[in-house]
């Protein structure tokens, strides 16, 4: 299936009882679903709109592979600075930064930070249960320049609330373990084993 289209809107106020969509396309036969597109919305004002429930960025449907969701992002623009509410999916890019006043990340939703990015917000981040906030690694697995330059993520903010049942999560994204007979990659990278087994990644140092 195709993927879903890129939607970018400017208003004052937001109103209705409508859908906002970039679907991807569902498969034909038995080839892959389309990933979903790209939604952007800055606004003044809410006057009621669902920016949870009329948000739809999803990934078609297939017997093979369903497409990826695509992403989502609603800012509200204020004296002070966005805010900034993820309804769905988005993802921060290796090395970038989204930056606000609050963000909102309701039920469900999913933040993926590439390694290297920041989110820099000087209010609130609130994290409601079912939240997700993945946060990778990157140059994980060999050195560069010949030194080890892993990089994981930033988030700033005034204050944070992770309600029961969200996430803030890095598991598995520090240095790997690069197969059997190898060491580990990382300053403190294990040793292999005498038969099958592998070392495992480390950071190396203390604390």
């Amino acid at each position: 299936g195709g993927a879903g289209g890129s939607i970018y809107i400017e208003t004052g106020q937001l109103v209705g009882t409508g859908v906002i969509a970039a679907n991807g396309g569902d498969a034909i036969w038995n080839s892959g679903g389309g990933g979903g597109g790209r939604v952007a919305v800055y606004f003044d004002e809410n006057l009621g709109f669902d920016m949870v429930g009329a948000t739809d960025v999803s990934g078609g449907s297939s017997n093979n592979e369903a497409g990826f969701p695509g992403t989502a992002i609603y800012l509200q623009r204020t004296a002070t600075g966005h805010h900034l509410t993820l309804p769905t999916t988005f993802r921060i890019e290796e090395e970038r930064t989204l930056a606000g006043r609050d963000c909102l990340l309701p039920a469900g939703a999913l933040l993926e930070m590439e390694g290297g990015s920041l989110l820099d917000l000087t209010g609130h981040l609130q994290a409601e249960p079912g939240a997700v906030v993945w946060c990778r690694g990157s140059n994980r697995a060999a050195e560069v320049v010949r030194a080890w330059a892993g990089r994981g993520v930033q988030i700033r903010a005034a204050s944070m609330a992770v309600e029961a049942g969200a996430q803030v999560t890095a598991d598995g994204q520090g240095y790997t373990l690069n197969g059997i007979f190898q060491s580990g990659s990382g300053p403190g990278g294990g040793s292999h084993g005498n038969w099958y087994g592998g070392g495992g990644g480390g950071h190396g140092g203390s604390g």
